[in-house]
Order: C-alpha cells, then structure tokens, then sequence
C-alpha cells in the first residue's frame, strides 16, 4: 500500500469521488477556511490523496503532486483543468 499523509483520511478520501461533495469541499477551503486557491487544490488533494488525485485529474502521481504544490511554478491552464475535474470554474471581472 502507498504512503498516506496525515492530512488523508478514508472515508473522505470515498466522498471526494462524489463531484458534488468534492465542489462543496472545495469551495468551503475557499469561502470558510480562507485558503488561497493554491493552497486549497494542495489541501483538497492531499486530502484525496495523491493516487486519487492524479487518477481525478488524469496525471502521474509525480506531475499531480508537483502541480498541487503551491510552491512549484504551475501553468494557469493546469490549474482551470484541475479546477474543472474538482467541480469549480474561475472566472474574473474588472472592479
């Protein structure tokens, strides 16, 4: 069996395959927890953990740990593909 984080959890790991519960898990690490969207893909993913992360967003488990961490360097367009398979679009507007 593969290593597991202290932040991964089985039975939440189960739930986040549901698209709705993992939109609404997401969207409280954003609105409720106040994490940046970096840091909220980062956690959501290692609260998935990472295999079931990189099977969701279609990526080796090496490329889908390097893109979730905020501290690497990552392309908007890998994050609106994670964000879509996540549930959740961004969007912007002039203020």
């Amino acid at each position: 069996m593969s290593r597991r984080t202290e932040t991964w959890n089985h039975d939440l790991s189960k739930k986040l395959q549901s698209k709705s519960y993992r939109r609404d898990f997401f969207l409280i690490l954003i609105e409720e927890e106040k994490l940046s969207l970096r840091e909220a893909i980062y956690t959501f993913a290692r609260s998935m953990g990472n295999q079931e992360f990189a099977k969701l967003i279609g990526m080796s488990p090496s490329n889908a740990s390097r893109s979730a961490n905020p501290q690497n360097d990552v392309k908007w367009t890998t994050i609106e593909h994670i964000l879509g398979k996540i549930g959740v679009h961004v969007s912007a507007k002039a203020a």
